[in-house]
């Protein structure tokens, strides 16, 4: 591949004609923002590929694999953009197939395409007044009711927003990511204000069961956020003074966290290395995956010395943004509780 013409056009045509797919056409539909915009990636796809069937170049066997990639590409990248272009183009290469190749043109009925809208998990509760105070949720019910929130919201990031790196420049373009950030940092806020309030072995005791239970759920973002609110000087004062007073299976949770987060070049580096044993349904902590890509679009050069595609570049970028695609397929069965929600939002 990299010996080939590492235009956009270029690589189109071996995605198109040879179908090297297996690994560059989806990296380039996860990365063709940083080179063109929808429109033209779209017209030069179906171009492309109406161009191969017209000149019977295209080996049909393999043209169920093209078509799927296209209907994911739609699916998973490019539903943020249907419009009557986008509708006119798959009628006029579905006509050009039906010429080609009628058995595969009802594959490219674009009403099919559609994803039904899964309901969505609560994200906002009516503003209903509940009489209880945080002695009256267990750190269960509470962490499973912040996961179920977390989780939306991480579910909710398009992958359009993870390309380009611009939660560091413009946080306008990406409001979803902006979003988990903004309740992460409210979680932090308040863990730390509502320790250094009661100031006592009790409200430790509460917390260190929190981080439990999220790391029970594979909720690694509560528990990187919960451990940011035990970083505050006067609460790692407050655990020195009362370590001794906490049961033995909380200290052995404080210890494995402050191990797991304990800097090295990144504070990430040992969860990192572990992560991957995670079995799912896991909430990541969505900052790890961001300095990944932050490191990959630093680090390297969107083009080559002669002006092609650094694809050696798209593929680790993509590679980093599948692996959070396929983290946020996969979600807790859990059930929402709306007292502890409205407590949260109130509260937190």
């Amino acid at each position: 591949m990299d010996g080939e013409d590492g235009s956009l056009c270029g690589i189109l045509g071996l995605c198109v004609n040879h179908l090297e797919s297996g690994s560059t056409f989806p990296v380039l539909m996860i990365t063709y923002r940083k080179f063109c915009s929808p429109q033209d990636m779209l017209s030069l796809v179906f171009d492309r590929m109406c161009e191969a069937f017209n000149n019977q170049t295209f080996p049909f066997p393999k043209v169920m694999v093209l078509i799927v990639f296209l209907r994911r590409w739609y699916r998973d990248v490019f539903s943020d953009f249907v419009n009557p272009i986008m509708i006119t183009q798959l009628g006029h290469l579905r006509s050009v197939l039906e010429e080609a190749e009628p058995k595969f043109a009802r594959h490219l009925q674009f009403e099919q395409w559609r994803i039904p809208v899964p309901p969505t998990m609560m994200h906002q509760v009516d503003p209903i007044s509940y009489d209880i105070s945080l002695q009256d949720i267990s750190a269960s019910d509470l962490i499973q009711e912040l996961t179920i929130w977390q989780q939306h919201l991480y579910q909710q990031i398009p992958i359009p927003e993870f390309v380009g790196c611009h939660w560091l420049i413009d946080a306008s373009k990406c409001p979803h990511i902006s979003e988990v950030f903004f309740l992460s940092k409210r979680i932090k806020l308040w863990v730390t204000k509502t320790i250094l309030d009661e100031s006592n072995v009790n409200i430790l005791s509460y917390f260190l069961d929190c981080i439990k239970e999220s790391m029970r759920l594979n909720n690694w973002e509560c528990v990187y956020q919960m451990y940011l609110g035990f970083s505050h000087p006067e609460v790692k004062a407050l655990i020195q003074t009362h370590f001794k007073e906490i049961d033995s299976s909380r200290r052995q949770a404080w210890t494995d966290v402050t191990s797991l987060f304990q800097v090295e070049n990144s504070p990430f580096g040992r969860y990192r290395r572990v992560s991957h044993n995670f079995n799912p349904p896991v909430l990541p902590i969505l900052g790890s995956h961001l300095e990944d890509l932050e490191f990959v679009n630093l680090s390297q050069p969107d083009y080559k010395e002669n002006g092609f595609i650094n694809l050696k570049k798209c593929r680790v970028e993509a590679g980093v943004i599948e692996e959070i695609r396929s983290l946020q397929s996969i979600h807790h069965d859990l059930n929402t509780m709306p007292h502890i929600r409205a407590w949260l939002q109130n509260h937190m």
